[in-house]
């Protein structure tokens, strides 16, 4: 006899005691299995990990921004100057109605902000129009080379045709002029 002990077929619940059918068998977890999480997540077994804004602020990497040159990407430029004419316009609008400095400084500031939000938006919303419009124009050139290219097509086949029914009228005429004998009797 040997001396490891079989699995039955239906082993007890550990919540129960009671035996299992397949079905529960098949949805638990019972404590002697491993982590079946396989990205070692949150599990009953597992303490959820404290993650708190210094492993957030850890994960970002500012020479990502720094090798981007994020002020030559599209429309960043046209904001940006919009932004400024904004600010010198808000904030001296602020400065000729007397206005406080520092208030007339929060509004050359807002519109900095709104100038340049506005200016960018407007030549992303610019972009998405061009290049939708050179999509179109690509498939309208498409189609057109494809009309083009059918009529030529279809300008073949009838020089084609014509060019078979010339050689068989040539070659009907040909056949009637050599089965006519050379010599009359009358």
């Amino acid at each position: 006899m040997s001396s490891t002990p079989t699995a039955s077929p239906n082993p007890p619940s550990p919540v129960t005691g009671k035996p299992m059918s397949g079905a529960e068998r098949y949805n638990s977890v019972l404590p002697h299995q491993p982590n079946i999480n396989a990205y070692g997540g949150n599990t009953p077994q597992t303490k959820p990990q404290d993650v708190g804004l210094g492993d957030a602020i850890r994960t970002i990497s500012f020479s990502e921004y720094l090798d981007a040159r994020w002020y030559q990407q599209p429309c960043v430029r046209q904001g940006l100057l919009w932004g400024i004419g904004a600010l010198f316009a808000a904030g001296g609008m602020g400065l000729v109605l007397r206005r406080p400095v520092w208030t007339s400084s929060s509004y050359g500031v807002g519109g900095f902000c709104f100038g340049s939000f506005a200016a960018h938006e407007v030549c992303k919303s610019n972009m998405k129009k061009e290049r939708d419009g050179m999509k179109r124009a690509v498939e309208i050139m498409d189609r057109k080379k494809l009309e083009k290219e059918k009529q030529k097509e279809e300008m073949r086949a009838a020089r084609r045709r014509a060019k078979e029914e010339e050689d068989a009228r040539k070659e009907a005429e040909e056949r009637r002029r050599k089965e006519r004998p050379w010599w009359k009797v009358w």
